[in-house]
């Protein structure tokens, strides 16, 4: 599991790095900080090395997102964890439960089946992959039972409560309710806008009721000029 690890992380470091000397062969600067706007021109960047302003012409906001905590399931890196975290685990884990059936929670559910670990996986709607063509996800579910996949539709974790082993979960189903001990859980419900404390009411950006920021076919934001 060690040697996985390794080899993703070196994967990840020859990518990125790719990224950064193609940056710097095409003339970009690269400044790590966090930026915020302070005028519709300008945005503040803060960093350990001191606080900057930038003014510009046009601006892009890719700014990304960030997993969606549940309630009662908040992430601790340890026992509760998000994809992140999933993809950084120093020991793979005996058993894990994987709250919400949709692509991230299938791909590292199946990958983490494949090295041994004992999965079940819960989704609240009637199928997993929700929005998928049906025919698709039999073929899935037919793929599941040959990992030893256990999954549970129209369900849902109803409470965790941790233990020093690890986590025992509330597991409510069509059927039953019932409680079961795991390893670890892992939380992979959906994910959203990463757009607060970017300052956007400085710079005149709407969002919506979710964080999101509407744009026009070009990408244009309310703000014609920031994208």
């Amino acid at each position: 599991w060690p040697r996985v690890i390794s080899y993703k992380n070196e994967v990840v470091r020859e990518l990125t790095s790719g990224i950064e000397a193609l940056c710097k062969k095409n003339g970009v600067e690269i400044i790590h900080g966090e930026a915020q706007f302070t005028s519709p021109t300008t945005v503040q960047i803060t960093s350990p090395e001191g606080s900057r302003t930038i003014e510009a012409t046009n601006f892009v906001i890719a700014t990304g997102s960030v997993p969606i905590q549940l309630p009662g399931m908040e992430f601790d890196g340890e026992k509760v964890l998000n994809s992140t975290h999933a993809l950084e685990l120093s020991k793979r884990p005996s058993t894990l439960l994987v709250v919400g059936g949709g692509v991230i929670g299938l791909e590292i559910g199946i990958f983490l089946a494949k090295f041994g670990t004992q999965v079940t996986i819960v989704e609240l709607l009637n199928q997993l992959l929700p929005g998928m063509d049906k025919p698709l996800v039999v073929l899935l579910n037919r793929n599941l039972k040959r990992f030893g996949i256990t999954v549970y539709t129209k369900s849902k974790v109803a409470k965790l409560d941790k233990t020093a082993s690890g986590v025992i979960a509330t597991i409510e189903t069509p059927k039953e309710t019932f409680q079961q001990e795991f390893e670890q859980v892992l939380v992979t419900v959906g994910r959203r806008p990463m757009t607060a404390n970017l300052g956007l009411e400085k710079a005149g950006v709407h969002t919506d009721e979710r964080g999101y920021i509407p744009v026009n076919e070009k990408l244009q934001t309310n703000v014609p000029h920031i994208y």
